[in-house]
């Protein structure tokens, strides 16, 4: 899991950053080389497996450089200068983000630490308030679970600092990884009515994992099951 820790962030900032506060302008994060990747070429056919050349901008040295996803996986290009705009710290675009955290053992303690550290960065990009950007958070283990969902926190509740306490309160599991179980969850009980979700606002999911989910054969199972 060396670079998987902080893909999905720097794949976010740099795909879709604009989508989401197309108006305002981040400010470079600690990770960051000043910049812009490159416009994003499509790639139909990626060789497999896929083996990342760096995670963040630091790895890419020389900053004039970035690490960038090429359509198949991140690599250092060449930096391209930003139009400037009205600068803002955080975007203020209403938005429901969900973060799913892998606490499977394949992730390791140290990794999982490193996770909520990104984490609480990601976090600061966004205006969290009861009319802004509202937060939950999934667990991914053998059994997923939820550790804020989007009607959690209410009314002035809803603020980075009670965000940052869920996340930073969470504790290694060490369980399997159950990607498919975490997703599932996501879809019926954290993006609905019952869970939170606005409607008339945008939905973002976020995955922090080491991307090898745990299989269980049903038939397998069902075989051993009977055997007993």
């Amino acid at each position: 899991m060396r670079l998987s820790t902080v893909l999905a962030v720097v794949v976010f900032l740099s795909l879709f950053g604009a989508l989401f506060c197309s108006e305002s302008e981040f400010e470079d994060a600690a990770l960051q080389n000043s910049g812009e990747c490159p416009a994003l070429q499509w790639r139909p056919r990626c060789s497999l497996p896929v083996t990342h050349e760096c995670a963040v901008d630091v790895d890419c040295g020389e900053s004039g450089h970035k690490c960038c996803y090429n359509g198949c996986y991140m690599t250092c290009q060449t930096a391209v200068k930003r139009k400037l705009r009205n600068k803002q710290k955080m975007c203020a675009t209403p938005l429901d983000l969900v973060f799913m955290i892998d606490s499977s053992e394949s992730v390791g303690l140290e990794n999982f630490n490193k996770i909520k550290k990104m984490v609480d960065k990601t976090l600061t990009l966004f205006t969290i308030s009861a009319k802004q950007t509202h937060v939950g958070v999934i667990m991914i283990d053998s059994v997923p679970r939820i550790e804020l969902n989007l009607n959690t926190l209410q009314g002035n509740n809803i603020t980075h600092d009670h965000v940052m306490r869920v996340v930073d309160g969470l504790e290694f599991i060490s369980g399997q990884t159950r990607i498919d179980l975490a997703l599932r969850m996501a879809r019926k009980e954290v993006f609905s009515k019952a869970g939170g979700m606005r409607e008339n606002v945008r939905k973002l999911l976020l995955v922090f994992t080491d991307g090898g989910q745990t299989w269980i054969a049903p038939c397998s199972a069902s075989r051993k099951s009977r055997k007993h």
